[in-house]
């Protein structure tokens, strides 16, 4: 008897499916992602903004066109500086432009619309963005404190002297700066590559190892305003080893001019929130929490407007290595097979 019920409903409901036009989508929302960090060291300052998009089409196809994903003039973007919970009065206003290429990738490239300014920042400041839809008035704000310089205070090394890279221990310190959350450590060692038939250098390149192994250093690691994090400066060795190939037609050598850099990186709390979430995640359960420090008029119970603004900072410092570094580079038992000459018997053409 069951059965019999269920049948013709199915049947009735199939071919008024078949007569009807419908469509999947429910009522178009103009949903904002932003993606703006901001480095009072840099020169410039960008900031992606683009709309969400809705089609019964390819989506796919649909994001290819990069004049669907962006604003253009229909909004304006701001940057309002404070101090000490007051307005200083300065505004600053962010043209647009195209001459940053995009990658290739999902969305249109390689034109992109970026928002951008040359004004300088105040380290000791904090900035409001202000994206103000023009037929709508609809406005989305975002808040970041601005990160001061990271100054690295150690290895001090001589300069006739250079880097050890043959112990098992280093410690590398720095300051801590206001309203930096965490920091991450890289370690770079640069090098070129010459061809054996023409004598010409044909490429120069770098090994990037990261010192902090995925984990953010936080104020848990602060210690009198700096951080002293321990690593292994032999650990260089392994690091090239593995990401280097052995190529018999080129000579390689270490570079003049700093073949060791150390890079540190502080970000601010919204930026340490952000990225906490985006990790990599090799557990069973994939599900993600959503970040974002967007604020805006919500539509009915959505969010319209996601993504993040924040700071972060820079220090980066260059040492030259010891003769017994270069030495165990070119005749260790690590790297001795990739090819390493001492940079002394480089006669360039």
């Amino acid at each position: 008897m069951i059965k019999k019920i269920w049948i013709p409903i199915l049947l009735l409901l199939f071919i008024y499916s078949c007569e009807q036009d419908f469509s999947l989508n429910a009522p178009y929302r103009d949903v904002t992602f932003v993606y703006g960090i901001l480095d009072a060291q840099d020169s410039v300052h960008y900031l992606k903004i683009y709309k969400g998009l809705q089609t019964e089409g390819n989506p796919s196809e649909v994001v290819q066109d990069w004049t669907k994903l962006y604003y253009f003039d229909t909004i304006s973007v701001t940057l309002t500086e404070s101090k000490g919970g007051e307005s200083t009065g300065r505004v600053i206003t962010l043209d647009t432009t195209t001459s940053v290429p995009r990658s290739e990738g999902v969305f249109g490239y390689p034109t992109q619309l970026l928002y951008y300014t040359t004004e300088r920042l105040d380290p000791t400041a904090i900035y409001k963005l202000k994206i103000v839809h023009r037929e709508t008035g609809r406005e989305i704000v975002a808040v970041t404190p601005i990160l001061a310089p990271i100054v690295i205070n150690a290895p001090h090394i001589p300069e006739n002297v250079g880097l050890n890279l043959i112990g098992r221990k280093g410690n590398i310190i720095f300051t801590h700066v206001p309203n930096a959350k965490a920091y991450e450590i890289f370690q770079y060692f640069y090098y070129f590559e010459v061809s054996k038939v023409t004598g010409l250098v044909v490429k120069e390149g770098y090994v990037k190892r990261d010192i902090t192994n995925g984990v953010f250093l936080t104020e848990n690691n602060v210690n009198h305003n700096q951080i002293n994090q321990e690593y292994n400066p032999s650990s260089i060795y392994d690091a090239i080893a593995s990401e280097l190939k052995v190529d018999p037609m080129v000579d390689r050598y270490i570079r003049k001019n700093a073949p060791i850099t150390f890079e540190v990186w502080g970000g601010s709390q919204s930026l340490y929130n952000y990225l906490l979430v985006n990790k990599p995640t090799s557990g069973i359960v994939q599900d993600r929490l959503q970040y974002t420090n967007m604020v805006a008029p919500a539509d009915s119970v959505y969010a319209t407007a996601w993504g993040i603004f924040a700071s972060r900072s820079k220090a980066v410092r260059g040492y030259k290595i010891s003769n017994a570094s270069e030495d165990s580079l070119v005749v260790g038992s690590k790297t001795s097979h990739l090819g390493f000459k001492y940079l002394r018997d480089y006669n360039p053409m």
